[in-house]
């Protein structure tokens, strides 16, 4: 979570491998990684985590569609160590279709770490050696600064402007 991949559109797609992804002692365990018979089966392996800001209040969707592995996808608030839950999905069609689709709302204001994670024991171990994770976010509504210009040589003595551009949707 510390080094959590920013979601910077709107429409947001990121593709990573993380077939060498370490968790924190601090990850969490989502509530749909856990299974009925055996709460204790799933632990958390090889997570990966995106955050951003909602610019406005709304639905958001995310998924792990693309993704090589069995995949959970939770997304929390809060800050790292002291996050609540808010959405959760393990499957998209349970024994069927094992990668994440999961919507959920989004207030104006508020920081949303997602986290992607293998899904796994009781399923193969292939399952948990994870690889190719795509994450796609649709209608995150994303606070996307930019700057202008980029840089800027002045002499000493002299003054120059320099702007910062909310161009969140």
């Amino acid at each position: 979570i510390a080094n959590a991949i920013p979601v910077t559109t709107s429409s947001f797609t990121s593709t990573v491998d993380n077939s060498a992804a370490t968790t924190e002692s601090t990850d969490p365990t989502p509530a749909c990684a856990l299974t009925a018979a055996n709460p204790s089966t799933n632990p958390r392996t090889r997570t990966v985590w995106w955050s951003f800001v909602a610019a406005s209040t709304g639905t958001v969707t995310a998924s792990t569609i693309g993704s090589v592995y069995d995949t959970t996808l939770s997304v929390w608030s809060g800050t790292p160590g002291s996050l609540t839950a808010v959405a959760c999905n393990d499957d998209v069609s349970s024994g069927q279709y094992t990668q994440s689709l999961r919507s959920f709302s989004a207030t104006a204001g508020t920081r949303y770490y997602l986290m992607v994670a293998p899904f796994g024991p009781p399923d193969t171990g292939a399952d948990l050696l994870g690889g190719k994770t795509v994450l796609t976010v649709s209608n995150a509504n994303t606070v996307v600064l930019s700057d202008s210009p980029l840089s800027r040589t002045i002499s000493a003595g002299s003054s120059a402007a320099y702007t910062i551009t909310n161009s969140g949707s």
